[in-house]
């Protein structure tokens, strides 16, 4: 695996962190600090430190509303990617299904009550399995992500570049593949 491969999954390890709820244990974490200021990719490196500066000023009150506000009232940016495509009609049950029979079958076992297409979970497993996982699992998914991100943009949210850092790594991911095509 090469640095940029490598600095990939980080970067889809992070946004799966700091897309999740704000809770205190991750906002005091330094790690995650520590690997950005490590990233070698200047733009994503700004991106991810705007997101720093966001999260210093802010409480964790007010972190948890604007998460609630932005990705759990607002349907345009729902974190859950299935929903874009299939609303709640019966074929987004068949689709996350399938998703989480792709999990298994690499030995995935789910430790959570979220769905299957719950973007910060399909980040940590794409981070853990690699780039097999980001074009078969995350890739496919790329217009609902798109979709998120331009809702952000479109309002202007805070959280707008880990969407940004997301896209950017996954389309980074499968850029030699697709060259190749």
């Amino acid at each position: 695996m090469n640095s940029i491969e490598n600095e990939n999954l980080i970067l889809l390890k992070l946004c799966s962190l700091l897309l999740s709820y704000p809770t205190e244990d991750w906002i005091t974490l330094t790690d995650w600090r520590d690997e950005i200021r490590q990233l070698t990719n200047p733009n994503n490196r700004n991106l991810l430190n705007g997101f720093l500066h966001y999260l210093d000023k802010n409480n964790l009150e007010q972190l948890c509303a604007n998460y609630v506000e932005t990705f759990d009232f607002s349907e345009k940016s729902s974190l859950h990617l299935t929903y874009h495509e299939y609303g709640n009609g019966r074929n987004r049950g068949q689709a996350l299904v399938d998703l989480k029979n792709q999990y298994a079958k690499v030995g995935y076992h789910m430790m959570t009550d979220e769905l299957p297409d719950y973007l910060p979970l399909m980040l940590e497993f794409c981070a853990e399995i690699g780039d097999s996982a980001i074009k078969n699992i995350l890739y496919p998914q790329h217009s609902s992500i798109a979709k998120i991100h331009a809702a952000l943009t479109e309002g202007n949210n805070d959280y707008k570049p880990l969407l940004e850092v997301c896209l950017a790594a996954i389309n980074e991911s499968l850029m030699p593949e697709e060259a190749n095509r």
